[in-house]
């Protein structure tokens, strides 16, 4: 159902039912992603292929391990580096499964020496032929942690807001040509510098709700510094970081910046 297409709800159902997996109501897509997994095994000199199943199958198995200790019969499907699961889309049972997801984390990180996982739910959804999606929902809440820097995190795809939007642009030349056509000022001013870049400065300043003096805690800039540097910022972009609307916008084009860096 997940990689097939055609009509699968009523095959699937009875299938799942047979091997003892109870889908009845809505169903959600869980994707457990080993993080930064060829530099995990290149730390530990695993480079031939029966090591990488080796760690693949003690991955899987102490996902089953957990999950079977609280007793939830889940479906685990394996690609690439990372382990499909079937979640059901009720609240006690939501509500027990995200503990459980945090324990997996913990386990695996305890067992297979700092290992760590990264984790994403998609949507969910009645109709089994929709797992699909959820999968990639589950995929992309995923990505959206690897364009932010964050490893061993849990991201529902409700949670990653404007990418939702920006990881569903199929020409990725658009976002590079909105990218580089409004910040292109301050990225020609950032090769001349040696101290924070100005597009740091702007992240961290859009982080901390536009605060000069907490955005200077955070850069370990001197507050008169920061102002200056904010006030060149405006100027070489020709617009105004007090005003919504040039904030937002700003604050878009530095997120697409993180999906060019991902794809490059």
């Amino acid at each position: 159902m997940l990689f097939s297409d055609g009509d699968v709800t009523g095959d699937a159902r009875k299938k799942m039912t047979y091997f003892g997996y109870d889908l009845d109501g809505k169903c959600a897509i869980c994707v457990i992603d080993i993080d930064k997994f060829q530099l995990y095994l290149e730390e530990r000199n695993i480079f031939d292929e029966a090591g990488v199943i080796k760690v693949k199958v003690i991955f899987k198995r102490i996902v089953d391990y957990v999950l079977k200790k609280h007793g939830f019969k889940v479906p685990i499907i394996d690609k690439d580096d990372a382990l499909i699961l079937f979640l059901k889309d009720d609240k006690n049972y939501m509500n027990r499964i995200e503990k459980i997801l945090i324990e997996i984390q913990e386990t695996l990180r305890k067992e297979m020496d700092n290992i760590s996982v990264s984790i994403g739910i998609g949507s969910s959804y009645e109709n089994l032929n929709m797992m699909k999606s959820s999968l990639k929902e589950a995929e992309l809440s995923i990505k959206y942690l690897k364009c932010n820097g964050y490893d061993s995190k849990i991201k529902k795809y409700d949670e990653i807001g404007v990418y939702k939007l920006l990881f569903n642009i199929e020409d990725k030349a658009v976002l590079e040509n909105f990218y580089y056509g409004t910040l292109g000022p301050i990225l020609e001013n950032d090769k001349k510098i040696k101290e924070v870049n100005n597009i740091k400065i702007l992240e961290t300043y859009f982080n901390e709700d536009c605060n000069v003096t907490s955005t200077a805690e955070k850069l370990f800039l001197h507050r008169n510094t920061l102002k200056y540097r904010i006030k060149k910022v405006e100027e070489l972009l020709e617009c105004d970081l007090r005003n919504f609307n040039d904030c937002n916008k700003l604050k878009m084009v530095i997120e697409i910046g993180k999906i060019i860096k991902l794809y490059s």
